[in-house]
């Protein structure tokens, strides 16, 4: 099955950001690079996308020690 693309918009659906922050992080290193889709067009491989939103989400997720 070939892998689902996702266009701008539905990146920013599922990770809301504004396109210039999106294309500024992909610069840092720090966002997915997109994909070629067209001469000028570009898509997001949406299991890059699950990646990065659950990266973040066990960076978020407070640790806890064992009570002693």
């Amino acid at each position: 099955m070939p892998e689902k693309l996702l266009r701008l918009p539905d990146v920013q659906e599922l990770y809301p950001m504004s396109r210039a922050h999106i294309y500024a992080e992909i610069a840092r290193g720090r966002f997915p690079k997109p994909v070629p889709i067209g001469v000028r067009a570009v898509a997001w491989r949406a299991s890059d996308i699950e990646a990065l939103i659950e990266s973040k989400g066990k960076q978020a997720e407070p640790q806890f020690s064992p009570a002693a």
